[in-house]
């Protein structure tokens, strides 16, 4: 579940009485809160969903990133370089003795 601290909004959803009683009934064998278990249940269905306050977020994220580190590198090698000295840095491995 989402660990983030984020505000609750009470809603006024009208469910049928019989899903109320399979929710209680879930959430009583999953061991937490109905609340709980709804949350979990609608965040899993929507989680392929990204809202219009998530796409800003993430777009002000990106250019925080940009602002912040864009032109930093002031070496000459070419992204393909780079790349390949990451590479190259991978299969490397130091012996230690012992």
């Amino acid at each position: 579940m989402n660990t983030k601290k984020t505000t609750k909004v009470q809603t006024a959803f009208r469910f049928d009485p019989i899903l109320i009683g399979r929710l209680k009934e879930a959430a009583r064998m999953a061991d937490i809160s109905v609340n709980e278990y709804v949350t979990i249940v609608l965040t899993d269905a929507t989680k392929d969903i990204e809202s219009e306050m998530e796409k800003e977020e993430r777009k002000k994220k990106t250019e925080d990133f940009l602002a912040k580190f864009a032109g930093a590198w002031s070496g000459d090698e070419t992204s393909e370089q780079i790349m390949a000295s990451i590479r190259e840095g991978r299969k490397v491995r130091k012996t230690v003795k012992l």
